[in-house]
């Protein structure tokens, strides 16, 4: 796994008390990383990940887990962001392309890695959230890889 490092985007420090318990998994809506980090570096932007996985399996660490990025707007999970990391696949996110199989594998790789570090149990993906977004379709080969399960499937 190639991992490039691309510091600069909206984060506050972790609140210490809030276990890292998932992964939230999104569609950068975009066709390569370099839209999806420039989006992340803008000022402008209110809106941080970890980590970007491009088409050809580069991960991209975009903040430091030690620190909240800003992935998850308003949601049902209380207090997502701080106890979350959040992760874009680079992807049109529009249902009709897929994802690679490098993507697929470093993704398993990060889950399994960030699981050595943090009490994660789940792995989540946007349709999660919003139920109108197209699903990712290999989070379910994930979740049965890495042994996390969907936020409220205890």
């Amino acid at each position: 796994m190639r991992i490039k490092f691309s510091y600069g985007t909206p984060t506050k420090k972790r609140i210490q008390s809030i276990p890292i318990d998932t992964i939230v998994v999104y569609p950068s809506n975009t066709s390569s990383p370099s839209p999806a980090l420039r989006t992340i570096r803008n000022p402008q932007e209110p809106v941080s990940v970890h980590y970007i996985i491009a088409r050809d399996g580069t991960l991209y660490q975009c903040v430091r887990t030690s620190q909240t990025a800003f992935h998850a707007p308003r949601t049902h999970i209380p207090s997502l962001n701080s106890r979350s990391i959040g992760i874009w696949l680079v992807n049109l996110g529009n249902g009709t392309e897929p994802y690679s199989s490098y993507q697929k594998e470093t993704l398993i790789e990060t889950v399994e890695f960030l699981k050595s570090k943090y009490p994660i149990k789940y792995l989540i993906e946007e349709k999660d959230l919003f139920p109108t977004r197209p699903a990712i379709p290999l989070i379910e080969e994930v979740r049965k890889e890495t042994k996390t399960r969907r936020y409220g499937d205890d």
